[in-house]
């Protein structure tokens, strides 16, 4: 796996988080709280591994593909865990 795979893997963990908080069991919604925030911290650790191994890259065009690919990810990954923590909040405060 690449760390943009992990990074992507958790953007959809991140979003089926906020589809449980916003549609689940409301007693349940700090559990989707918890795997929207694990989720968040996975995908930017995996995201961080990308950016420190782009210096390795040789080809300045392979390695600004990456990057923009990393930051769509990165634009994901926050949105998802925004509505994740929204919709919680929405829940906890029903």
């Amino acid at each position: 796996c690449t760390g943009l795979e992990v990074g992507r893997a958790c953007v959809r963990v991140a979003e089926l988080a906020a589809v449980a908080a916003e549609r689940g069991n409301t007693n349940a919604c700090s559990d989707a709280g918890v795997a929207g925030l694990l989720a968040r911290a996975a995908g930017e650790g995996a995201l961080l591994n990308v950016q420190i191994n782009l210096k390795s890259l040789a080809q300045p065009a392979d390695k600004e593909r990456m990057e923009a690919e990393a930051a769509r990810v990165r634009t994901g990954l926050v949105a998802a865990a925004d509505r994740c923590a929204a919709a919680v909040q929405v829940a906890m405060n029903a």
